[in-house]
């Protein structure tokens, strides 16, 4: 799934998720039909981003979600998420991991994943033309 070349990303590593395209009427939550849903992870290098991995795939199953992980995160790095195990196999494959649950937390999501939403809203304003 990554490119010949590429290097595992390591060290504390956080995974979200995004949904690219227009709102749909009569879906709601995960369900999409026009949207594109791109999954982000990204490597803490000296608490600043480090590197920066994005993929499109087609659903938020995890037999979709677990093969990006694994195929971009070296096993034994701390993983960390919001509510959705699906991202990772938290002890299967080596991974440990901070799986927040954000509505209970009392903190907002950017606090708790500030990497990932850094790189969400800078994706996000270039998508819509603000350069």
């Amino acid at each position: 799934m990554i490119p010949t070349g590429w290097k595992f990303l390591h060290g504390r590593v956080e995974i979200d998720y995004i949904y690219v395209g227009t709102e749909e009427e009569g879906s709601k939550g995960r369900k999409i039909v026009k949207k594109a849903l791109i999954i982000i992870i990204v490597e803490e290098m000296d608490g600043k981003n480090g590197r920066t991995r994005l993929f499109s795939i087609t659903n938020a199953l995890e037999e979709n979600m677990v093969p990006f992980t694994q195929d971009n995160i070296d096993p034994g790095n701390m993983v960390n998420t919001d509510c959705w195990k699906r991202h990772y196999c938290e002890g299967e494959k080596g991974y440990r991991g901070v799986v927040w649950n954000i509505e209970e937390s009392g903190i907002e999501a950017s606090d708790l994943l500030p990497n990932v939403f850094l790189v969400t809203s800078l994706a996000r304003c270039r998508l819509m033309g603000a350069y």
